[in-house]
């Protein structure tokens, strides 16, 4: 069933706290995608089994740990379930269809991370197609326990400009599959890559570009993982809200 509106916990003052090396070296900024699919898709590596994803999971609506996020769903609402749910040593699969949903749910991981971080605690998420149809927006975020330095040194470098070198930008008109072949190449090589996104499109786009990676990064042994970071830009004299993601191995 859909969720409900629910009583949020108040979010407190995070303080400050020193950029933590992530264990990457400096690299030149890094844009768009935008070579063909084909060469994107080689440059990123094979992907296991063929293009489906070997780390789908069974849809269970009955599982009580399962949170639908519609389009109609509150973003406050969505954050107080999953902090209450971490609180409680539950990690709730998070489904969501359509990109209404994807960046709902996204902007209440980020809330939900102010909550738990005053608490000690911090998340992330494992994008995991639920189709094996990956052009459908069909998804379900896996939420995963962090420590709370790497979640610090994630938001001190999504807070820098262009990340340190490590950004990628993605568009409403960006195309997932192209963007998520750019993120396992960088991912590879570095270790991290940083998806900066401004609008419900764009940051639905970004997610479904880390959903495409996770594919193609199937073979490489490790787990990527997700810390969305709200931050606010100063482009041509006006601040702009925008979500970054901060792509990682677990």
């Amino acid at each position: 069933m859909l969720l409900q509106q629910q009583q949020q916990p108040q979010p407190q003052q995070q303080s400050s706290a020193t950029l933590q090396p992530l264990g990457v070296s400096p690299a030149e900024p890094a844009g768009a995608a935008s070579p063909s699919d084909a060469a994107a898709a080689a440059a990123a590596g094979p992907s296991s089994s063929s293009g489906t994803t070997p780390r789908r999971l069974p849809d269970s609506p009955d599982d009580p740990d399962v949170v639908k996020v519609s389009s109609r769903s509150r973003v406050s609402s969505v954050a107080g379930k999953i902090a209450h749910d971490v609180r409680d040593g539950r990690l709730p699969r998070i489904m969501v269809a359509g990109n209404q949903s994807i960046s709902a749910a996204a902007k209440a991981i980020v809330q939900a991370r102010r909550y738990l971080r005053a608490e000690g605690q911090d998340i992330a998420f494992s994008p995991i197609f639920r189709s094996t149809d990956h052009s459908r927006s069909l998804l379900e975020l896996a939420l995963v326990l962090m420590p709370r330095e790497r979640g610090t040194a994630a938001d001190n470098l999504a807070a820098l400009d262009n990340a340190g070198g490590h950004e990628t930008r993605i568009a409403n008109s960006s195309r997932h599959a192209r963007a998520g072949s750019a993120v396992a190449h960088q991912l590879r090589s570095r270790g991290i890559c940083v998806l900066c996104s401004v609008g419900q499109d764009a940051l639905a786009n970004a997610v479904m570009a880390c959903a495409h990676a996770g594919c193609f990064l199937g073979d490489s042994g490790q787990q990527m993982v997700v810390q969305p970071v709200h931050v606010v830009l100063h482009r041509g004299g006006q601040d702009l809200h925008a979500i970054k993601l901060v792509a990682t191995f677990l």
